[in-house]
């Protein structure tokens, strides 16, 4: 009795598992379907429209996308709206009218992709002072395996004839960052300066083909702005737009550039706080740190019959220094400057007298 029951559990766990270890039908691959893109932005410069959004590189589920094909601009004109409303498209009503406008791929959307964002552009004609039409913009991305993402979010623009951009733009190299200054177009309390919200200044590497977002904004009133942000060594290219309206974007053209080498040639500021402590046949020199983070050290002179000589063979690191070449009763008269890693000296910095005794 006992040994059937034993045969009857061993067979039901083989039977378990026999099952366990069967193989059901092998699941369809998941698709790779784009994300719709969701932070699509549109602005005017000059008389060039420009779509923007992030680099398309997820799918749907958030992973990685194989690649990008295309990027299909879709487009649906409306009335331009009367002063103080905007004009409303629902996505479903878009999706039914709206008529592909531009496609890019291969080289045209290598040409649109700086680092990590796109930025389409499409020409703009016929533009007026009182515009009449609404234009709203959406795009679809398609992936290099063939699958198309569902319509991004949409953006409206009205088309209006840009602003004049300014002129005689200059700039000026200083140790704190680099000037930039401008002409405006109209002045400032001209009757057309009230069509103008400000300036947009842009900085790109020389080495790049063209700008990305803009630098600053400044207002109406303002014609120069100091890039702080600016590193020596590099060369950088600059320009500046007028703002006719800012949401949505409409802004000049660009109508100059200026170019620049930016390289340390700024002293640091002069040494504070030199003081001279006398010591048994030795002159004690100390002084506060400078406040520059390029300084590499400190010269030391004294004054000689006709003028200040050097004491330190290369610029010493510490704010101290002691004079062994004295004698007493003598008088003598220091002073100190600061070196950066340039080789930039400062101006001296206050003069002490001391006598030795």
């Amino acid at each position: 009795m006992f040994c059937s029951r034993s045969v009857v559990i061993v067979s039901l766990a083989a039977l378990a598992l026999t099952a366990c270890g069967k193989k059901g039908d092998p699941l369809p691959p998941l698709r790779t379907i784009p994300a719709a893109v969701q932070d699509l932005a549109v602005r005017q410069q000059g008389e060039v429209l420009y779509l923007e959004m992030a680099y398309p590189n997820t799918t749907m589920s958030g992973e990685a996308l194989p690649g990008v094909a295309k990027v299909e601009v879709l487009e649906l004109a409306r009335p331009a709206p009367a002063a103080g409303f905007e004009v409303e498209v629902q996505p479903r009503e878009f999706a039914a009218a709206a008529q592909p406008t531009a496609e890019f791929a291969g080289e045209r959307l290598a040409a649109g992709t700086l680092g990590d964002r796109l930025s389409l552009s499409l020409p703009l004609s016929d533009l007026s002072a009182e515009p009449t039409e609404a234009r709203v913009f959406g795009t679809r991305v398609t992936a290099t395996n063939g699958e198309a993402s569902g319509l991004s979010n949409l953006v409206v623009l009205v088309p209006r004839q840009p602003p004049e951009p300014p002129g005689d733009l200059s700039l000026i190299p200083g140790a704190d960052g680099i000037e930039v200054r401008w002409q405006p177009a109209v002045a400032p309390d001209a009757a057309d300066a009230a069509d103008a919200e400000g300036f947009n200044i842009y900085r790109r590497d020389a080495r790049n083909r063209s700008y990305g977002a803009r630098l600053q904004g400044v207002g109406p009133e303002v014609d120069r702005f100091t890039d702080r942000s600016a590193r020596f060594g590099q060369r950088y290219i600059y320009t500046v737009t007028t703002v006719a309206q800012a949401q949505p974007l409409i802004e000049s053209g660009v109508g100059g550039e200026a170019e620049v080498f930016y390289q340390d040639r700024f002293p640091p500021t002069a040494p504070t706080g030199l003081v001279a402590l006398t010591e048994a046949s030795r002159v004690r020199l100390r002084w506060d740190a400078g406040t520059e983070a390029d300084i590499a050290g400190y010269n030391v002179y004294r004054k000689g019959q006709n003028d200040f000589v050097r004491l330190t063979r290369a610029p010493v690191q510490e704010q101290e220094y002691i004079d062994e070449r004295v004698r007493t009763g003598s008088t003598y008269v220091y002073r100190v400057t600061a070196v950066d890693a340039q080789g930039n000296e400062s101006d001296a910095g206050t003069e002490v007298t001391t006598t030795l005794r």
